[in-house]
């Protein structure tokens, strides 16, 4: 659309007559296609088993349908490693551990570390309990270390 009026000055009144083009053409139809194959693939997939169980499958099909990943802040280690070892049980002590959990892009995965010890990554950056992760904070060249087994 914008190729077709490039030069020109937009005036606003026009763009709703863009918008309203763009949203009713083949551009449109596709897009709805692929978000209603998406919708109908998440619900498909969205089953929470009982209280305690292994939700890995869960967390792996959601990250591969919003390409996303978990991380904790490198400051909530030692609770999150301390709620991990609950003294109730595994699945438990996972539940408690998982409130440290972050959402995050795929896209910052380059700025996290990956813990061994607690099988989590990492990320040091600002986090607000409102807004999510305001920013990411150190360095965020190659974190691998030569002779390091992953």
């Amino acid at each position: 659309m914008l190729t077709r009026h490039d030069g020109e000055l937009i005036n606003e009144s026009n763009t709703r007559g863009w918008l309203d083009e763009i949203y009713t053409g083949e551009w449109a139809r596709h897009w709805e296609d692929a978000v209603t194959q998406s919708r109908d693939s998440f619900a498909e997939t969205l089953t929470f088993p009982l209280p305690f169980e292994d939700t890995i499958a869960l967390t792996q099909d959601f990250d591969r349908q919003f390409e996303g990943i978990e991380a904790i802040l490198e400051t909530d280690l030692p609770d999150y490693l301390r709620d991990l070892q609950a003294p109730e049980t595994t699945a438990a002590g996972k539940l408690l551990a998982s409130r440290y959990l972050i959402p995050l892009p795929e896209r910052l995965a380059y700025a996290t570390t990956y813990h061994k010890g607690a099988g989590v990554l990492t990320i040091n950056g600002d986090y607000d309990p409102v807004y999510g992760l305001r920013s990411v904070a150190g360095d965020h060249r190659s974190k691998y270390n030569l002779g390091e087994i992953l």
